[in-house]
């Protein structure tokens, strides 16, 4: 199904490419946020992969109460999973440059304005990183302003570069807009079903593109901030080794610093993951700890996790009853570097 409302007759600069699945709990947030921006030079779209709720209904009766912009919604005749639904976007999409939105996201106002100009000023980039707050939707709050803290405006930056500054930060696929053509470009067919295609074609492209990243706050990436519905058996924790050996099979094409911060910043977040899969109930397993020895044991902090995740999950189910309550969740983030 394609829903096409006064198609836009000048390519656009800039396509804002919303993949959605049955989202239909943050989606209007996301769609609000989209309409308060000056889109000029920009292009709406959204890809639904199959939805069974009412989300494309709730798009929809927005865009038809605000008439503020031009969209359209495409839908898969089956669902086909992130990843394809990512290649989706991209090839669906009319703008030089592709901003790949998750659902429960939200923009700052004036975000669109100036990842714009952060475009015409650095014209022919493979891709743009946005900096962004964490929000968490549980308790309606911001608890970390900032996820990279230490850097200049509008950089221009080789692969080595991109990735020592920012280390895994553009895995959350919010945080990027990508060149369409130099995307599409790359081998994107060898990462499907991993759950990462998004950030691996990144791995594929920022070896032979410039890169660009924006450190003012545009973003908001939201979130519960539990993971146990994602973690269960320890899903997140396999999910860290599938994005470690991704980055591995890329060792050749950067420089060792680049990957050792790519590495150590997958470690850090990996910390946590551990102790929200151990509340969901994982079940310790031989190969559990062979992936995570052979992704992670040159990793400093190594064998204080393993023994981390040997802790009775009540402990922390005990311990996250505490990090929920409001002004302890915004602690944590504020002292936490990753």
């Amino acid at each position: 199904m394609s829903i096409d409302t006064s198609p836009v007759t000048k390519k656009p600069l800039l396509t804002i490419a919303v993949p959605t699945y049955n989202s239909s709990k943050y989606i209007k947030r996301l769609v609000k946020s989209i309409l308060i921006q000056d889109l000029k030079d920009t292009e709406v779209i959204f890809v639904d992969d199959g939805s069974s709720d009412n989300t494309l209904d709730i798009i929809e009766s927005i865009f038809v109460d605000e008439l503020l912009c031009e969209y359209k919604i495409y839908k898969n005749i089956n669902n086909v999973g992130l990843d394809l639904n990512v290649i989706n976007c991209l090839k669906k999409s009319k703008g030089n440059y592709v901003w790949l939105l998750g659902h429960d996201d939200f923009l700052v106002l004036g975000a669109v304005s100036a990842v714009i100009a952060a475009l015409k000023e650095a014209n022919g980039i493979g891709g743009l990183f946005l900096n962004y707050s964490i929000f968490d939707n549980r308790n309606e709050q911001i608890v970390k302003q900032s996820w990279v803290t230490e850097s200049d405006e509008n950089l221009i930056l080789d692969g080595d570069e991109f990735w020592t500054l920012l280390g895994a930060a553009p895995s959350f696929i919010s945080s990027m807009i990508h060149n369409k053509e130099i995307a599409l470009s790359t081998n994107f067919e060898r990462y499907i079903g991993t759950d990462w295609l998004d950030f691996a074609i990144i791995l594929e492209y920022a070896k032979n593109s410039k890169m660009s990243s924006l450190s003012g706050v545009h973003l908001i990436g939201a979130g519960d901030s539990r993971e146990t519905p994602w973690n269960t058996e320890g899903a997140a924790l396999m999910a860290c080794c599938d994005l470690a050996e991704i980055i591995l099979t890329h060792r050749a094409d950067y420089s060792p610093s680049a990957i050792t911060s790519l590495k150590r910043s997958i470690f850090l977040v990996l910390n946590r993951k551990g102790i929200s899969a151990r509340a969901a109930g994982l079940k310790l397993s031989k190969e559990l700890f062979v992936r995570l020895k052979r992704n992670f044991g040159e990793q400093s902090g190594y064998y204080p996790f393993i023994f981390s995740i040997i802790v009775p999950g009540a402990v922390y189910r005990f311990l996250l009853n505490i990090y929920h309550q409001r002004h302890i969740k915004k602690l944590y983030w504020l002292l936490k570097k990753t």
